[in-house]
């Protein structure tokens, strides 16, 4: 109700017509975060950008002074806002992205209780290699695209785009590593049911074969097989 009375808020001292015009340029921007307009930011902030590129000297080949340019320049400026997150440093970036997948994890509990469809990327979010792999998959195919063509016009913040490629680039090794460790996993799953035994033993069985296994790292005397008991004489 405050907000609403002529001498508060954002609006004071404006005239009728101008309240109406930022009203309306306020609510573009906010439905400009919906990522049904995503593609089409790209692609139009990418003509921008590659005018700019084709003559810097020009300045920002935007006209301010024409509505259409200024609404462009302030629904993407928002959208960039809006998608600002993996742009920090990375232990800032996680922990952002971290909040955004439990929203997800919440959101697919609701679904599912109420029998709706469930997005396949919001599926086992529970799973550490999921996360680096849904991280990834954001950056690259959704904010890197913008952000390098809105970097590309205003090289002032392209230390933004620097932060976005070194979160993308760590959590690419996220994902390669927790891949390789699944992969050791399911190999040593696979040999222990052929072999009839826990994984873990067979791991032992393994590494015992270069010295590293339990018998080794025990230092008992007598031969001993790769469960740890003794094959000599009591």
């Amino acid at each position: 109700e405050i907000l609403l009375m002529d001498d508060q808020g954002i609006f004071r001292g404006l005239t009728q017509t101008e309240k109406t015009e930022v009203r309306r340029a306020i609510v573009s921007c906010i439905f400009g975060t919906d990522m049904r307009y995503h593609a089409s930011y790209v692609s139009r902030m990418r003509i921008v950008a590659e005018a700019y590129q084709q003559d810097p000297d020009s300045g920002v080949p935007m006209d301010i002074e024409k509505e259409q340019d200024r609404q462009l320049l302030m629904d993407v400026l928002v959208h960039c806002a809006d998608l600002s997150g993996q742009t920090l440093k990375h232990s800032l970036a996680t922990e952002w992205g971290q909040r955004v997948l439990e929203e997800f994890r919440q959101q697919t509990v609701l679904e599912k209780k109420q029998g709706l469809p469930i997005a396949p990327f919001m599926m086992d979010l529970d799973d550490p290699l999921k996360q680096a792999t849904t991280q990834k998959n954001f950056i690259g195919f959704v904010v890197e695209p913008l952000w390098k063509v809105f970097c590309a016009v205003f090289p002032e913040v392209s230390f933004l785009c620097d932060k976005l490629t070194e979160n993308l680039e760590a959590y690419k090794r996220d994902e390669q590593t927790l891949t390789a460790q699944r992969m050791v996993r399911e190999d040593a799953g696979k040999s222990a049911s052929a072999d009839g035994l826990q994984p873990e033993l067979l791991l032992m069985r393994d590494q015992s074969k270069d010295g590293k296994g339990f018998a080794a790292n025990q230092g008992t005397g007598g031969d001993q097989d790769f469960t740890g008991r003794s094959n000599s004489a009591s």
